[in-house]
């Protein structure tokens, strides 16, 4: 072994620890590669500072000044490429590239995210790819894994022990499939699931809220990205979420472009199923023109402490609905409720421009709503 691959190894069995990286930059020093020596320390010093830090400034300049036409530093395979601490961290590639590539490089670098295009017409040999196993955070969008079992396929094959975080966005799923992945090994290691752009429909939505495997999950990301009106979720699916015994450790939902209705975010407003719920994403839901215009039933929910976004943007808000948002006492504990783009009554958006917690309410740009 190497005294370069020996380094690597310690950098690739402790990814969270700066040390063994830094060690590695005294090597490269002592063997005549100052540059990368500097660039590792660089971005680990610039992963520890705040934004506002006045060090920010230059270390970002000398970040770039370092990394420019360094071809050499990245991997030997095509697709974009992101480094952090040093190294490659974050990586969008095709199957094929990943499959034919001379030399395995998902070890090659602490590879932590992994985004891979036509991964499902190569699944025997994608599930295969030596690194797969440290991968943490796999995005498999774009792909159709919901057709001729391949997502069956894939999670029986793929040895993804440190995957937590999942993106299955647009693959053609539907409740059949969400039932193979709550099923599957791996669900209950997930922290993050995203089914964006998947005609799960409520039945799927249900089956994501009964998952006895999803203990620990804490966030859900189920947007409707254009999905055909028959196959928004719809309340009956949000009821199932608000019951849920399982999901008790879920802090972010999205539900954004669907048609839950007004009784939709009552229920999670009232949800005793989900307690450590903290943000929800319901915009553009067609809210406030239902049988609740006025939002009496979400508004006058009992106070959740956990809550601190409500994302309500593209609604109707009615004169009535921003009086009782002006006064909301949610607000008190809320740090953001956002009403972008929605369509405002005469006075409306006035109104809780000058409300007591204005400073919380994201009102957008005044040209971007219609009067209603």
């Amino acid at each position: 072994m190497t005294e370069h691959r020996a380094f690597l190894n310690a950098i690739l069995e402790r990814p969270d620890d700066d040390l063994p990286r830094l060690v590695y930059a005294d090597y490269l020093d002592e063997t005549n590669d100052p540059d990368r020596a500097e660039f590792i320390r660089v971005q680990i010093e610039l992963s520890t500072l705040d934004a506002d830090d006045p060090r920010s400034e230059w270390l970002e300049q000398r970040e770039q000044e370092l990394q420019k036409d360094r071809v050499e530093w990245r991997l030997p395979i095509r697709g974009i490429q992101r480094f952090h601490r040093g190294f490659v961290e974050t990586m969008a590639t095709t199957a094929e590239w990943l499959i034919g590539a001379e030399q395995p490089v998902l070890q090659l670098a602490p590879i932590r995210e992994l985004r891979v295009i036509n991964a499902d017409n190569f699944i025997p040999d994608f599930a295969n790819v030596p690194g797969l196993d440290r991968i943490e955070s796999l995005d498999l969008r774009n792909n159709s894994f919901g057709t001729r079992d391949r997502l069956a396929r894939f999670l029986e094959l793929a040895p993804l022990r440190k995957m937590t975080r999942l993106l299955l966005l647009n693959n053609q799923l539907w409740s059949d499939e969400v039932e193979v992945l709550v099923a599957s090994q791996r669900a209950a290691q997930l922290r993050s699931l995203d089914l964006s752009g998947n005609a799960i429909g409520n039945a799927g939505v249900a089956v994501l809220a009964r998952a006895e495997k999803l203990t620990g999950l804490q966030t859900l990301v189920l947007r409707s990205d254009e999905l055909e009106w028959r196959d928004r979720i719809l309340f009956e699916g949000v009821e199932a979420l608000a019951a849920s015994r399982t999901l008790n450790e879920l802090r972010t939902l999205d539900l954004s472009s669907h048609l839950i209705g007004e009784d939709g975010i009552a229920a999670l407003a009232n949800a005793t199923g989900l307690p450590k719920l903290e943000r929800v994403g319901a915009s553009f839901n067609r809210l406030g023109t239902g049988d609740d215009p006025d939002f009496s039933a979400f508004l006058n929910a009992p106070i959740r402490e956990p809550m601190r976004v409500w994302n309500l943007a593209g609604s109707t808000v009615t004169g009535r609905a921003a009086e009782g948002f002006a006064v909301w006492d949610q607000l008190e504990t809320l740090t953001e409720l956002n009403l972008e783009q929605c369509e405002w009554a005469a006075g409306a958006r006035e109104m809780l421009a000058e409300c007591p917690w204005a400073d919380k309410i994201r009102l957008g740009d005044p040209a971007s709503g219609e009067q209603v």
